[in-house]
C-alpha cells in the first residue's frame, strides 16, 4: 500500500521484491521521482505489505507478512532514505497492518493467520519494545485498523 510520509515522500512497500521504494514528489507538476530502495526483513522473501510512521515522520516501521515481522527505520526528512534502527521484531502470524497511535507512544500491528493485534511501546529512540499480543478471540483475519480522533 502506498503512503506519503509526514515528510512529503511517497512510500511504496513493494511485496514482490522486499524493498520499500521511496518517491520523491514534485509539489508543482505532481511528478515523482525515485529517491531510493530499502531492503525489509530478510530480503526478496519478506513480503513487506504496509508502512507507517509516527507522527513527527522521524521513524517508520514495515510490516513484512511472510517474515512475520516489523523491520524499523529511521528517516531522513530532506532525502526520504532509511535506515535501519534496531533488528527486526517479530509479529503474530501473518502480519498485515501496522499503525502508530495518535500519542506516537505505540504501534500496534494485525495478524491476519491467527486472529490477534500484536503491541508495541516504541522507546525514545524509536524502537519497538514488545508490549504483549491482543486476542481477539475467534474473530479471524484482522487487516486492518484505524484511530477515531479524540
Amino acid at each position: 500500500s502506498l503512503r506519503v510520509g509526514p515528510n512529503g515522500f511517497l512510500y511504496y512497500p513493494d511485496f514482490d521484491h522486499g524493498i520499500v521504494t521511496v518517491f520523491q514528489i514534485d509539489e508543482t507538476a505532481g511528478q515523482l521521482a525515485n529517491a531510493g530502495s530499502f531492503a525489509t526483513g530478510t530480503g526478496p522473501g519478506s513480503a513487506p505489505l504496509s508502512i507507517a510512521f509516527n507522527p513527527s515522520g522521524t521513524y517508520a516501521y514495515v510490516v513484512n507478512s511472510v517474515d512475520n515481522s516489523v523491520t524499523q527505520f529511521t528517516v531522513n526528512a530532506s532525502t526520504g532514505a532509511l535506515t535501519m534502527n534496531g533488528p527486526d521484531v517479530p509479529t503474530g502470524q501473518g502480519p498485515a497492518r501496522g499503525m502508530v497511535d495518535p500519542s506516537g507512544k505505540f504501534f500496534f500491528v494485525t495478524n491476519s493467520l491467527d486472529g490477534t493485534i500484536s503491541q508495541f511501546t516504541i522507546s525514545g529512540s524509536g524502537r519497538l519494545i514488545p508490549n504483549g499480543t491482543f486476542s481477539l478471540a475467534g474473530q479471524n483475519a484482522p487487516v486492518a485498523m484505524t484511530f477515531a480522533q479524540r
